[in-house]
């Protein structure tokens, strides 16, 4: 579960405060569910939550149920939007349109008035269409599962398949699901084992991610050893929905909380994402399709207006030095990013093995903002006391020196520290915001001091090692 904090008073969404109160929420969600007491809420967990101050916000519950006539406990996943006062009619009339799946022991869709709030039971999702079909056993077998296996390895092929688990649920954005399967070749008895990853989405974006990963999977540096990434088998449009193998691994980050993470991981995980740099993807978006951060920044400011109007002024100030700073797009050559390059992306195998995965964002643009994101990732976890100061900082400098030794281009350590810089205010800082898991509101100040000493610093931060081509603050 997901322990989050209550912001200020929003001055639209009047009831966010009972919203983010998950035992209040319980008491609710069961006079409201079940007010003959048919079944019991045990506990009302917060899964996720994406607010958009002064405007709406979504809540993610898990409720765990006992029913008085049934042995053992259900589960029951609501998806709940809280809109602006008597905004949530006409979003419940509009929703209520079309089939609806069947959620089990409650409606698809539900409608707390009195609360301005519209509730989705999964797997009844407002944008994600294929949720019944993917977390269905049989219905997975035959809408997909019989004609991806005879597309993939062949119509000899038959297969026995383990319950699928959903492994990622993000409301109205995407749904990843795991199947694992036991393959037998009806003409010469061969058995594998596999598992799969299928990714459902809320538009098209798999489609573009499939030729992405199809690209980086034909490549002489992943053929030659070079590269790790998933093998793509293919998008089925009609549900967006994409299917890839899956990968064996820890997430970086789970090893380096659990000191676990050795020099050759490191190393091996540096060398992963400079290749991946250096791999042309054609059809990408280049960096000012992606999002100019100069743009994000200012919605970022918005949102410290609306919610934390005392920062307004020094984040203001901070932004124009930044503006100022910008380092030019000519500096180093264009590369093939991540576009989310996080530890919780990169995969570690018993082996040292490592595999770069989540692969939806790749898009062309400067290498330091995908090295400025992975850095960002680190300080917000040393700051959260997640991950000790002196680990971070060595983790850090490992990597940069390590990356450095794959690629071309110097790192000019002003530049990479004004795309950490971007990085800690654009999406940590940003995220606090919106997110509201607990303790990151708290970071908000830190984070911004934190990014304004990376700007304004006149010696480079101790993470930073001696690298080939640094020059000195002017």
């Amino acid at each position: 579960m997901t322990p989050v904090t209550v912001p200020n008073p929003d001055p639209v969404i009047r009831h966010l405060s009972l919203a983010l109160d998950s035992d209040k929420m319980r008491c609710v969600l069961q006079e409201k569910l079940f007010p003959q007491r048919d079944c019991r809420i045990v506990s009302c967990g917060i899964q996720r939550v994406k607010y958009k101050p002064g405007k709406n916000c979504l809540v993610c519950y898990k409720l765990q149920l006992t029913a008085a006539s049934e042995s053992g406990a259900k589960q029951l996943l609501l998806n709940a939007r809280y809109y602006e006062p008597g905004g949530s009619a006409s979003r419940f009339i509009k929703a209520s349109k079309g089939e609806l799946p069947d959620s089990g022991i409650v409606p698809p869709l539900i409608h707390l008035p009195e609360l301005d709030c519209v509730i989705w039971v999964f797997p009844c999702d407002r944008k994600l269409n294929a949720l019944p079909i993917i977390q269905d056993q049989d219905a997975l077998h035959r809408e997909i599962l019989s004609h991806l296996i005879a597309y993939h390895w062949g119509e000899h092929w038959r297969y026995s398949l383990l319950q699928p688990e959903i492994v990622h649920y993000l409301p109205e954005h995407t749904c990843c699901v795991r199947v694992r399967l036991l393959l037998s070749h009806g003409m010469t008895g061969e058995i594998r084992h596999s598992m799969l990853y299928g990714k459902t989405y809320y538009n098209d974006q798999g489609r573009r991610t499939l030729d992405s990963m199809t690209q980086l999977w034909r490549s002489p540096a992943r053929q030659q050893g070079r590269l790790a990434v998933p093998q793509p088998i293919a998008y089925l449009r009609h549900w967006h929905l994409l299917w890839q193998h899956g990968v064996v691994g820890t997430p970086l980050s789970d090893r380096l909380q659990a000191n676990q993470a050795n020099g050759a991981v490191i190393a091996n995980a540096a060398a992963q994402v400079a290749t991946l740099h250096q791999t042309p993807v054609t059809n990408l978006e280049d960096a000012s399709e992606n999002g100019d951060p100069i743009v994000q920044l200012q919605r970022l400011l918005t949102l410290v207006i609306l919610t934390r109007s005392g920062m307004a002024r020094p984040l203001e100030q901070l932004i124009r030095l930044l503006i100022q700073a910008q380092p030019a797009q000519d500096a180093r050559p264009t590369a093939t990013l991540h576009g989310d390059l996080h530890f919780k992306n990169i995969l570690a195998g018993e082996d040292g093995q490592v595999f770069l995965i989540d692969l939806d964002n790749l898009y062309r643009g400067d290498p330091l903002a995908d090295l400025g994101s992975l850095i960002a990732a680190l300080l917000n976890l040393s700051l959260l006391g997640q991950l000790d100061e002196s680990v971070t900082h060595k983790t850090i400098a490992r990597f940069l020196n390590h990356y450095q030794q794959h690629v071309r281009w110097p790192i000019a350590p002003e530049d990479l520290c004004w795309h950490v810089a971007i990085a800690l205010l654009n999406e940590r800082m940003t995220r606090g915001i919106t997110r509201l898991k607990h303790g990151r509101l708290a970071l908000l100040q830190p984070l911004m001091a934190l990014a304004g000493n990376l700007v304004l610093g006149k010696d480079f931060p101790e993470w930073l090692p001696p690298l080939a081509g640094a020059c000195k603050w002017a």
